[in-house]
C-alpha cells in the first residue's frame, strides 16, 4: 500500500484544528512517517488522548494492516469509509477501498471484494468522477475469477509439529563467480495427494509457488493466466494463478491454497526451484521455530511469550517481512527472508555510512537473478557489520553492499536471508505477536 501510505501526508494534518492535542500531532506525525514501529510502542497510550476519531480508525487500520491483524482491519475500514469521507478526503477513500479489496482477498472473500470493487466503480461513474479505473478493474478481474473459490484455510493437530527438513548449499546448474553453490536454503517435504515433494521455506515468498512443469505435474488447476506478482525469491513478473485443494506438512493440512505458477524464465538456467512454500501459509501460522542444528521446523503448539524487547516484525505492503534492527542509536530494517540464500545491504544503508565502508570495503563482481532476469553488477564488500535484533547481538561477515542507487532504491537496508539464521542455532519466527527471535 504505498500509494495509501503516501497519501496520509497530505491529510492528516490539514484535517486537525489548531487547538489539537498533543496526541492527535503525534499520531499524525507517525503516520506521515511511515513509522510503524514507533506507532506501535506509542499508540497504546495516546490513543486515550485523541480528540479526532477518525486518528484512532486510521491508527488501528495501519497498524493491524503491517502487524498480522486483516480479520481487525476489514470491518474499521469500511467504519471510516462509511462515516468519514469528508475528513480523510477522496484519495484516501480510494485507497482504503483498495486497502479492503486486498485484505479481503488475502482472507478468501472473493466474492465480497469482486462486489465491494463493482460497487465502488458504478457509484464513481454514475456521478460522473473522471479517474483512471484501469487498477479497480485488474482487482475487481482478480477477485472475481475466484469468486466460485472456497477460502485458503489451515487445520492442526492441538501439539506440536515437527518437520525433517534439508538445509544445504543451493546447487547452481552453471557456475556463477567461479562457484558451483550458492548460499544456504531450506527444503522441507510437502505432501500433495499422496506424494512427498521438497518446498523452499520463504518468508519472502508473497504467496506459495511453483513452475509451470511442477504446477502441471501435481495437478493445480489454472484460475488466471496473467498475474503480476512479488515473488521473494523468485524477484517479481508475471505469471499463472492457480488452485490446489490440499498441500499438507507434516500433520497440518494447508486447503484452497491459491498458487503463484511461474512460467520459464531466466532464472530457470542457473537454478532448479520448482516450489516455495510462501507466506500465504506462514503468516497463517502463529509460530514457527528453525532448528538449524537438528535440521527441523517446529509448530508449537503454545507460541513463544512476545519478547520484553517489543515487536521487530512487520508485513510491508502487505506481504514482505520487515526486521528492525538497532546499530547503536540508529534503527535499521531488513527485508528478513528466508528463500533468499544470502544476504547483502542495500544504498540506503551504504548511504548512511558511506565513509566507513568506502574505507574498508572491497569491490567485486557479483552475478544474481531475479523472475525472469539474470545480471552481473559491481558490489562493495564489508569484512564485517554489526548490529542487535532484540536483546541479541548479530555479527555479519564478508557481507556485500550495493553502492549504487541504480541498482537499488529500496528504503530498507538489506535483505536478510539465510545467512542470517545460519548463525543461530534456533529462529523462533512469530506471526502471532510479530517477532523474530534468535537463540
Amino acid at each position: 500500500m504505498k500509494k495509501l501510505s503516501s497519501l496520509i501526508a497530505g491529510l492528516v494534518l490539514s484535517c486537525l484544528s489548531v487547538s489539537a492535542q498533543e496526541a492527535d500531532m503525534r499520531v499524525a506525525e507517525l503516520l506521515n512517517t511511515s513509522d510503524w514501529f514507533t506507532l506501535d510502542a506509542e499508540y497504546p497510550v495516546l490513543k486515550e488522548s485523541l480528540q479526532a476519531p477518525f486518528l484512532n480508525l486510521y491508527a488501528d487500520i495501519l497498524l493491524g494492516y503491517h502487524f498480522n491483524r486483516p480479520t481487525e482491519v476489514v470491518p474499521k475500514i469500511k467504519e471510516l469509509i462509511t462515516h468519514y469521507q469528508e475528513e480523510i478526503g477522496f484519495d484516501n477513500v480510494c485507497g482504503m477501498v483498495r486497502l479492503v479489496s486486498i485484505l479481503e482477498q488475502q482472507l478468501g472473500n472473493y466474492a465480497q471484494a469482486a462486489d465491494n470493487l463493482s460497487n465502488f466503480m458504478t457509484q464513481l461513474k454514475q456521478q460522473g468522477v473522471e479517474i483512471d479505473y484501469s487498477s479497480y478493474e485488474r482487482m475487481y478481474n482478480n477477485s472475481q475469477v475466484w469468486r466460485e473459490y472456497a477460502a485458503p484455510a489451515v487445520s492442526r493437530p492441538d501439539a506440536n509439529v515437527e518437520i525433517p527438513v534439508t538445509i544445504a548449499p543451493v546447487q547452481l546448474l552453471v557456475p556463477l563467480d567461479g562457484k558451483k553453490t550458492r548460499g544456504l536454503d531450506i527444503r522441507l517435504p510437502v505432501t500433495i495427494h499422496g506424494v512427498s515433494y521438497p518446498f523452499v521455506f520463504d518468508t519472502g515468498a508473497g504467496m506459495t509457488y511453483m513452475s509451470e512443469r511442477f504446477a502441471k505435474e501435481v495437478g493445480v488447476k489454472i484460475v488466471n493466466d496473467s498475474l503480476l506478482m512479488n515473488g521473494g525469491m523468485l524477484g517479481a513478473g508475471y505469471g499463472m494463478e492457480g488452485y490446489l485443494d490440499s498441500l499438507q506438512i507434516g500433520d497440518i493440512v494447508f486447503r484452497n491454497a491459491r498458487i503463484f505458477i511461474a512460467r520459464p524464465n531466466a532464472v530457470d538456467s542457473i537454478a532448479v526451484v520448482d516450489a516455495v512454500l510462501g507466506l500465504d501459509f506462514i503468516r497463517r501460522i502463529d509460530e514457527i521455530r528453525i532448528d538449524i542444528r537438528n535440521k527441523k521446523l517446529i509448530f508449537p503448539q503454545t507460541t513463544t511469550p512476545l519478547p520484553v524487547t517489543g515487536r521487530n516484525l512487520l508485513l510491508k505492503d502487505g506481504n514482505s517481512p520487515v526486521l528492525k534492527a538497532q546499530a547503536g542509536d540508529d534503527r535499521l530494517l531488513f527485508v528478513f527472508d528466508t528463500g533468499c540464500v544470502t544476504a547483502d545491504l542495500y544504498y540506503s544503508f551504504y548511504q548512511k555510512y558511506q565513509a566507513e565502508i568506502d574505507r574498508v570495503a572491497t569491490r567485486e563482481s557479483v552475478t544474481g537473478g531475479g523472475y525472469g532476469y539474470v545480471r552481473t553488477k559491481e558490489m562493495l564488500k564489508m569484512p564485517s557489520v554489526r548490529f542487535c535484533i532484540g536483546d541479541v547481538a548479530v555479527e555479519m561477515k564478508d557481507i556485500r553492499v550495493h553502492p549504487d542507487e541504480g541498482n537499488d532504491q529500496s528504503p530498507e537496508d538489506g535483505n536478510l536471508g539465510m545467512d542470517l539464521v545460519k548463525l543461530f542455532d534456533k529462529t523462533i519466527i512469530n506471526f502471532k505477536d510479530m517477532f523474530v527471535k534468535f537463540e
